[in-house]
């Protein structure tokens, strides 16, 4: 799998197949902190868990009031 979104979902299957965390980094060129994150986002409830976020904040703290 090329898409960056397949490699996620191929490595959290190695992973839950019970290969381990440092092997899976080791073969797909990943860190092993990312290989575990993408475990831990895995929810099989939800289609999209493999999607990327934005990494925008959902606001900004220190915005001006719309009334001034």
């Amino acid at each position: 799998m090329h898409s960056e979104e397949g490699q996620r979902r191929e490595a959290v299957r190695r992973v839950m197949a019970g290969e381990p965390v440092a092997a899976v980094a080791a073969s797909t060129g990943r860190s092993k902190p990312w290989v575990r994150k993408w475990v831990e986002r895995y929810d099989p409830a939800d289609e999209s868990w493999a999607a990327s976020r934005s990494k925008a904040p959902v606001r900004v703290a220190n915005r001006t009031a719309a009334e001034t």
